[in-house]
């Protein structure tokens, strides 16, 4: 039988405790590490998918949607980034629809304004070149020009 001195025994336990504790901090370290990777992964991939729908969309592509399928937390923020890129398209082709509607106005208005006063010129040049040369035909260019205001 093998019979341990007291000495021998404390040295003995002292040695298992140390084992023993370094152990539990080896556990404890690897088990952040894991963990540490495993939620930074969760996290990063849908922010990284995040960032390039903003990249996207800031680059002008109004079109791009996140196609994001986890039922996790970054889903709703997915669903209101889609609906938000929805809206600003609709809010651009509004926009640009606008645009060329007040284009053509302008285009009108000034078709509109350029007409009679064409005509109220050649009007003004026919009396001061003479072709309108009797008192009847002056005061007819001159009534013409006056309805054409």
């Amino acid at each position: 039988m093998i019979t341990l001195s007291n000495q021998n025994l404390k040295v003995w336990v002292v040695g298992i405790g140390f084992f023993m504790i370094v152990t539990l901090l080896l556990i404890v370290f690897l088990t952040n590490r894991f963990l540490t990777r495993f939620v930074f992964r969760r996290i990063s991939e849908p922010l990284t998918t995040l960032a390039e729908g903003v990249h996207q969309i800031r680059d002008g592509n109004l079109t791009y949607r996140i196609d994001y399928r986890e039922k996790d937390e970054f889903l709703p923020v997915c669903e209101d980034f889609n609906e938000m890129a929805q809206r600003l398209r609709t809010s651009v082709e509004q926009s640009q629809k606008e645009e060329e509607s007040r284009k053509e106005l302008l285009a009108s208005i000034s078709h509109d304004i350029r007409s009679p006063l064409t005509s109220i010129r050649a009007y003004v040049e026919g009396l001061t070149d003479g072709v309108a040369d009797t008192p009847e035909k002056q005061k007819n260019y001159l009534d013409t020009i006056r309805k054409k205001r």
